[in-house]
């Protein structure tokens, strides 16, 4: 069907790296994360290593790991 949800995530910093984010960003990006993994129909990244990173949370908000 037609693509209702296409996101783009451009780094996961404030979850990896927590220490140059405001404080409390590394849970606001969590659930933003969250988020995408329920309602994007598409996520689009900016680099395999984003990519490599962000899988492991879409999986955990109940998404099926990417092919390819």
């Amino acid at each position: 069907g037609p693509v209702r949800a296409l996101v783009f995530v451009h780094d996961l910093i404030p979850l990896d790296h927590p220490e140059f984010a405001r404080p409390g960003d590394d849970a606001k990006h969590a659930r933003r994360i969250a988020t995408v993994g329920e309602i994007a129909d598409v996520v689009v990244v900016n680099s395999e290593d984003t990519a490599r990173r962000l899988a492991p949370h879409l999986v955990q908000a109940g998404r099926r790991p990417a092919e390819g």
